[in-house]
């Protein structure tokens, strides 16, 4: 069996990081600075501009790839990993709902939630 080749990128106020591994071994591993103009209080100023220096970025460091884990920092944000039952498309809503009421320590009504199936195997879903 091959190993998976998995290439995240990571935004931040202060630059742009990039790593690639295979298996459990790292392949490339790199960052470039950003000018404080391009990101101000988190939020892409310049979007155009920060797509090109990730487009440079990765052709430089001949790296190709169809599929990136993204990841932007954000002040006010929070990613956990769900493990739930096989459902119906029709009970998912609902369910991860449920779930992030019990673990999230605030009102649901107070949070933006977006979610998206990462793994479907052995009975569970992530």
């Amino acid at each position: 069996m091959m190993a998976k080749k998995l290439t995240t990128l990571y935004i931040d106020d202060i630059g742009i990081r990039l790593q690639v591994t295979k298996g459990n071994l790292v392949r490339f591993q790199g960052s470039i600075p950003l000018e404080p103009s391009l990101i101000e209080g988190l939020i892409i100023k310049d979007t155009a501009e920060v797509a090109s220096r990730i487009r440079i970025f990765l052709k430089k460091n001949k790296i190709r790839t169809r599929r990136v884990i993204f990841g932007i920092s954000a002040a006010h944000s929070l990613t956990r990993l769900l493990t739930l039952p096989i459902l119906p498309k029709s009970l998912l809503d609902e369910a991860i709902v449920r779930e992030a009421k019990r673990l999230l320590p605030l009102a649901i009504e107070e949070l933006y939630l977006s979610w998206q199936i990462v793994s479907s195997a052995e009975g569970k879903t992530q």
